[in-house]
């Protein structure tokens, strides 16, 4: 068979699984914005395409580093003021983290691994290096520890506006890259995390830092940038065990490119990527272990418990106490349970169907980290008001990558393939494993760089009239 024609059914598998997954979700976007409360959806619509209009028509005044710093300033302010008026204290998983954290930074090293045994820490162990990192914060700031991780989380989300626009720009132009940065800037859904002490922000940071430092001229200084790049996905994967969806992106645009019989050298150089990664993560695995501060490994991530939950019907694939007990259970007894519930074809279809409802076309559980104010207020602020400006919100952002993704190219570059196989990728996980909205964070930047791309594309093919040409 023709290459060019494996490489184009490849393509169409990758534009047909994406559209599915973004046709659900914006579905179900669409429902909540015409049922839950449209007004305040028009509202966050209203600010989204005027400013989108103005900015992608006006230059920022500086190069590119000007305009990072300017970005990462405004970013920085935004996200400052929302942690200031919208501040979260630990709660629930994200205060047993903290506790922890807290107990081994009042302890001397010899003890963490008694503390990290008989907390959550033991049975979920990939949590360690974040919980060792908030320790750290915490003998370093004291009572003000709390407030310094925000700060971090702030520096942390205000850099990753400043990938967006770099990464934005490397694939799709600078207009791209901008627009995608005050997409993610202005994000809701964003703002009102960012203040929740969670591993996220940093993981994504890092994630994010690795993509882009792969996709910027891979023959430049090409030992630096794989080194480079090994390491800053090794520490995203240390901060949340997610990694492991852009590796699969890798390998697959690898075997594209071997297909092409093109770019070897870049194929030696992903090669060359995992083994550093996998060494990175080995060596601190058994330094922590050989250390005496874990007895199990933190590279362990639980995929078989979180599946467990993830078929999980009855409870559509949530968090339930029937489930949580097997956490305590050995694998090869979860994975019988597994293979049980995937016995039945039908549930499997009709439940993947529901969690991409609740994962990735619904956004309202982001207004719902605080907890202040009296129910009725909270109530109609929250429910109503925030609610339906995340979703609102989001709505545009999908509307736009689904309309790229409709008139996605046969012949997409490099770059390209990797932010579409890797945000399909992180959507596919999700389909399968415990649902959480909170772990779409993660894809909702490969949202908004495809969304400021399908902008710039619209605001084009409509003064040109030549809509959906590539379809």
């Amino acid at each position: 068979m023709n290459i060019k024609v494996i490489e184009n059914i490849i393509c169409k598998i990758i534009k047909i699984s994406t559209l599915f997954v973004l046709g659900i979700a914006l579905y179900s976007l669409i429902r909540q914005s015409i049922y839950h409360d449209s007004f305040f959806s028009f509202i966050t619509w209203l600010f989204l395409i005027s400013t989108s209009l103005i900015l992608c028509r006006c230059n920022l005044p500086g190069g590119a580093y000007k305009n990072s710093v300017i970005i990462f300033s405004a970013a920085a302010l935004v996200r400052v003021l929302f942690c200031i008026i919208w501040n979260v204290l630990p709660s629930n998983d994200f205060l047993s983290t903290y506790r922890t954290a807290s107990q081994m930074a009042l302890s001397p090293l010899s003890e963490w691994n008694n503390i990290l045994g008989i907390t959550y820490a033991d049975n979920c162990p990939y949590i360690v290096p974040y919980i060792i990192y908030e320790s750290i914060i915490i003998k370093i700031f004291s009572d003000k520890s709390i407030f310094a991780l925000q700060m971090i989380n702030i520096m942390a989300s205000s850099a990753t506006c400043v990938l967006l626009y770099k990464i934005g720009t490397h694939i799709f132009g600078e207009t791209s890259g901008r627009l995608a940065a005050w997409f993610y800037l202005w994000n809701p859904t964003v703002l009102f995390f960012i203040s929740v002490l969670t591993c996220q922000h940093i993981a994504l940071f890092f994630l994010l830092l690795g993509i882009y430092i792969i996709i910027r001229q891979p023959y430049r200084k090409p030992v630096v940038n794989l080194i480079a790049a090994a390491l800053a996905e090794a520490m995203s994967n240390l901060f949340r065990p997610e990694v492991i969806v852009l590796n699969i992106a890798l390998l697959c645009v690898a075997v594209i490119y071997v297909l092409k019989s093109d770019l070897k050298k870049l194929i030696k150089s992903f090669i060359g990527y995992f083994i550093i990664y996998m060494t990175t993560l080995v060596a601190i695995n058994l330094l922590l272990l050989g250390g005496g501060i874990v007895n199990k490994s933190i590279l362990k991530s639980n995929v078989a418990y979180k599946l467990l939950v993830g078929l999980n019907y009855e409870h559509h694939g949530t968090w339930n106490e029937e489930d949580g007990i097997m956490l305590l259970e050995e694998d090869e007894e979860i994975w019988k349970l597994v293979k049980e519930r995937l016995k039945d074809p039908i549930k499997i279809g009709e439940l993947i169907k529901e969690k991409i409802y609740i994962t990735y076309g619904e956004y309202t559980n982001y207004a719902f980290f605080n907890d202040w104010g009296e129910e009725e207020s909270k109530t109609f602020f929250q429910e109503y008001i925030l609610s339906s400006m995340c979703n609102g919100y989001m709505l545009i952002i999908i509307f736009l990558a689904f309309i790229k993704c409709l008139k996605m190219k046969t012949d997409m570059s490099l770059q390209e393939y990797i932010i579409v196989i890797s945000m399909l990728g992180f959507c596919l996980i999700f389909t399968l494993i415990e649902t959480s909205n909170r772990y779409s964070y993660v894809i909702v930047p490969f949202f908004t760089l495809l969304a400021g791309s399908a902008w710039i594309d619209l605001n084009r093919d409509i003064v040109e009239k030549n809509m959906f040409d590539h379809i």
